[in-house]
């Protein structure tokens, strides 16, 4: 099993520039959003609770914003290699 590695506090404080932040447990893993009934549950929650008007718009934004949370945490580390310790192999 690979090692988990963790952000140092600078690289926190840059991905927490982003609106990316570390408190508190997520509500799903990635697992159990892979699960279709699971994932649907959660965007018509979020559909009923007034944040999105439908839940194909919640699906969009859904998408967009996981997309990006993948995506930014790679981009620090290709942009700031000679800056970042956790991001080197």
């Amino acid at each position: 099993m690979q090692e988990q590695r963790m952000f140092n506090e600078k690289e926190k404080e840059k991905l927490e520039q982003l609106r990316l932040t570390f408190a508190g447990k997520g509500e799903f893993t990635v697992q159990q959003l892979l699960d279709p009934d699971r994932l649907k549950a959660l965007l018509e929650r979020l559909v009923s609770e007034g944040h999105f008007p439908s839940v194909i718009v919640a699906g969009s934004q859904f998408m967009k914003r996981y997309g990006f949370m993948t995506l930014a945490p790679i981009l620090i580390c290709v942009y700031d290699v000679g800056e970042t310790d956790s991001c080197r192999t």
